[in-house]
């Protein structure tokens, strides 16, 4: 039975196709050519249906995620001249699997700030196909930093520390959620 935000979540990228990220930012006409500009404080995979929305939280400290309807461009912040926007992401990190790329895997992080049951984590790692890795990092000083299964490893031998209660928490089609630190 689902019992918490993240259960459904888990249970939500079990079912979706991920068509693609999406980075919030603001377009700059300020330059001779208009420029987006990422401000990565909320990231979007867009689903099947509804969005994974993923906000850095807390001081850059941890990422509050949530499924939603549609983006909202009021919630980015730019300047009067700015122009509010999402760039996309998704040929850097759904190259490499089907057409229809599916979560095939989950591994989120939690430390004594989180609340894996109002969909608040540390840190969350997605495998796309069995292929691709999009990991998001809130603790990044921009926002969240979107990194690759490479990131995730580097982040776990650098930060993740169970003597500190932090713990590290895995899901796959071949398995339900298991505490794995």
């Amino acid at each position: 039975m689902v019992d918490n935000a993240l259960d459904r979540l888990v249970s939500l990228l079990r079912q979706e196709v991920i068509n693609n990220v999406l980075v919030t930012g603001y377009v700059d006409r300020s330059e001779r050519i208009p420029q987006f500009r990422p401000v990565p404080d909320t990231v979007y995979l867009e689903l099947g249906h509804g969005l994974l929305r993923m906000d850095a939280i807390g001081q850059y400290d941890q990422l509050k995620l949530s499924h939603v309807a549609e983006i909202a461009l009021e919630d980015i912040v730019v300047d009067e001249d700015d122009e509010p926007a999402v760039g996309s992401y998704e040929r850097t990190f759904l190259t490499f699997g089907s057409t229809e790329p599916r979560c095939t895997g989950l591994r989120y992080w939690t430390d004594e700030r989180s609340d894996p049951g109002a969909g608040v984590v540390k840190c969350l790692g997605i495998e796309i196909d069995d292929v691709d890795t999009i990991f998001a990092d809130p603790t990044w000083h921009f926002g969240i930093h979107l990194g690759t299964a490479e990131h995730l490893q580097r982040w776990r031998r650098d930060h993740f520390d169970p003597a500190r209660g932090m713990r590290e928490v895995s899901w796959s089609r071949s398995h339900d959620a298991k505490d794995v630190s």
